[in-house]
């Protein structure tokens, strides 16, 4: 919990606090914000993560669960990026969102919606504020955690998970490269990890991008002002493992 990870951050002579907070509700959202700008005085790096689903054909889906997934998944988006933005000088944002903004299944559609309209969110926001901060986006395939296997399509077998499956730790790692300040980071980037088995069997990297992403590199496309990688399964676990050895040795 929260709590338990300021004690870790702490141990390790970090600092840290804890916020509890409904994403879902503007106030609680205001208030994370305003207790972490009392503690720091700046913002310097945001990670939006949080997020929801439902399993139901859309004509069985109530108005009340749309708005919900809507709430969670993109207007908490909007919400801490407005309210943090104005304490971001050469700031990072990081958003988590999905292989369902491209490639999606039945019965997910408002979780699919969101993350679709997450990533034009960023790319809009990019354009905004160019020279204060950093957005960009990870949208991850399937990845080892809870949400995964909680998914009674997964349960009942209707949705088959195969190929690569990630580590949370191996998301963080491709999270965390986006955050840093280095000159390979475009003011939008978009890293898609894309399971090779839910249609796209082939790779739009190509070899000299490819090792570039092996090495911690990128090289720039869309006329510099975002970049964008579509990886198989097993491409994108291999460039996040290698994001997080490297992370390893220099810590």
């Amino acid at each position: 919990g929260g709590n338990e990870t300021v004690d870790i951050i702490t141990k390790a002579n970090g600092s840290a606090i804890f916020s509890k907070c409904d994403v879902g509700i503007e106030e609680e959202i205001r208030a994370a914000v305003d207790l972490a700008i009392s503690k720091w005085n700046k913002i310097d790096v945001l990670v939006n993560n949080a997020a929801m689903m439902t399993f139901k054909k859309i004509t069985d889906l109530s108005t009340e669960e749309w708005d919900m997934v809507m709430r969670v998944n993109l207007r908490s988006v909007f919400l801490f990026c407005k309210f943090c933005i104005p304490h971001m000088n050469k700031g990072a944002i990081v958003n988590t969102s999905s292989v369902h903004a491209h490639e999606t299944t039945a019965n997910v559609v408002p979780y699919a919606s969101s993350k679709g309209a997450m990533e034009a969110f960023i790319r809009g926001v990019s354009l905004e504020f160019p020279n204060q901060i950093r957005i960009n986006c990870v949208a991850p395939g399937a990845v080892d955690t809870p949400m995964l296997w909680n998914n009674p399509n997964v349960k009942s077998g209707a949705e088959v998970v195969s190929g690569a499956i990630g580590k949370p730790e191996e998301l963080a790692a491709a999270i965390d490269d986006c955050r840093e300040p280095l000159e390979h980071v475009a003011l939008s980037q978009l890293l898609r990890c894309v399971d090779s088995a839910r249609g796209e069997g082939h790779s739009e990297v190509t070899a000299p991008v490819r090792q570039s992403l092996l090495d911690g590199r990128a090289a720039s496309q869309h006329n510099g002002i975002g970049e964008r990688y579509m990886l198989d399964a097993a491409l994108a676990v291999e460039v996040s493992r290698n994001l997080l050895q490297s992370r390893n040795h220099r810590h």
